[in-house]
């Protein structure tokens, strides 16, 4: 009879329990201040992630510009966007290398414009805050924004700030017509006839159909040749190639639209509040999150005023008591004055221990309400 007793009044003492539970849990959602604080928690910890992750990821690429001082790293990232992923030798011996592959190395100096007329990566020399040279990949530019490859790392900056940080020196993969530096009359036709799709490419005309080394070819050369400002002679010399690398064919041109960068790029950090930023040393004082005790101290100060709130909800909650009833066989008092069983109403006070004990185990979650 004690064990049966027991056990109604602990299965009892459950469904009261999680009626309880459910009034709280309802109270707490309707509870304007309650979530207020909930809110407010819920924004400082995001804040609090998001400012650690901008840390580490500036921790990363400061790493990363330490880590490219040497050319030959950046040089070597980019004849891996080539292909050339198994070559560990030096810058000339690479150059060599690539020509049976019809490409050509050129170092040569201009700015960011330049570069991206010419719509092709490069491996470029950059300045950091102290004037130190690094060395980095130029993978894709936009009117906003730029994405460098970096120590094996790709990053998001800001245009504006890689053409601060550009000394002007570069180096670049040319992928030339057939791997042929001089084209005329007696070049192959395979040679020919690659030239003359490049020079359709210039005229922007989609109807020109290559008929071999033609009166009609020659004319077109000869006008590319005044427009670049060189001598009309119909050859194509290593000059005349270069104006014509931004309409020659390969798989590694960098212009982009900005909603572009963004999209083909956007499991890359963003640039705004750390890379940028990071090599000015602004960070710590730009984005930087709240000092750890501050932050701990607001964090605690929110989380103690949500607890007062709940403590509020928890003591406001009144059970109804009229009915309640429990065994005697559990009260130690009964239990000496009887040996029979018998019911006997809950008083207000052990109602309200009751209550205390039973709304004490809600725990109840923070997203529940």
């Amino acid at each position: 009879m004690i064990i049966g007793g027991f056990l109604g009044y602990a299965i009892f003492n459950s469904v009261q329990l999680d009626n309880v539970r459910s009034d709280v849990v309802a109270k707490l959602k309707s509870d304007v201040d309650i979530q207020n604080l909930k809110q407010q928690l819920q924004e400082l910890n995001n804040n609090f992630a998001s400012n650690v992750s901008k840390k580490r990821e500036q921790s990363r690429y400061d790493a990363d510009i330490l880590n490219s001082t040497l050319e030959e790293g950046a040089w070597h990232n980019l004849l891996q966007e080539w292909g050339f992923a198994n070559f560990n030798g030096d810058i000339d011996s690479s150059c060599n290398m690539i020509k049976t592959s019809g490409l050509r190395c050129l170092a040569t100096n201009g700015s960011l414009e330049d570069i991206e007329k010419n719509n092709i990566q490069v491996e470029m020399q950059l300045l950091n805050e102290s004037l130190t040279p690094f060395y980095v990949v130029l993978l894709a530019l936009s009117p906003k924004y730029a994405v460098i490859l970096m120590n094996g790392r790709e990053w998001i900056v800001k245009r504006s700030w890689l053409s601060q940080a550009m000394e002007g020196d570069y180096r670049l993969i040319w992928p030339l017509p057939n791997g042929e530096e001089l084209i005329k009359v007696n070049s192959s036709q395979q040679t020919q006839k690659a030239l003359g799709e490049i020079v359709a490419k210039f005229w922007n005309d989609d109807a020109y159909k290559f008929n071999g080394w033609d009166a009609n070819l020659v004319k077109r050369i000869k006008n590319i040749q005044e427009s670049f400002g060189l001598k009309p002679d119909g050859i194509v010399g290593i000059n005349t190639l270069w104006g014509l690398l931004p309409y020659t064919a390969h798989e590694h041109k960098i212009i982009k639209t900005d909603d572009e960068i963004l999209g083909e790029f956007k499991d890359i950090v963003s640039t705004d509040s750390v890379q940028e930023l990071s090599i000015t040393k602004s960070l710590t004082t730009d984005i930087a999150p709240l000092n750890q005790n501050e932050a701990n101290e607001e964090q605690n100060e929110i989380e103690e005023s949500l607890d007062e709130n709940l403590e509020e909800q928890d003591n406001s909650i009144e059970l109804n008591d009229a009915n309640l009833e429990v065994e005697p066989s559990l009260n130690k008092k009964s239990q000496a004055t009887s040996n029979t069983p018998k019911k006997s109403e809950v008083t207000k006070e052990e109602l309200k221990v009751e209550k205390k004990a039973n709304t004490s185990n809600l725990n109840i979650d923070l997203d529940e309400i």
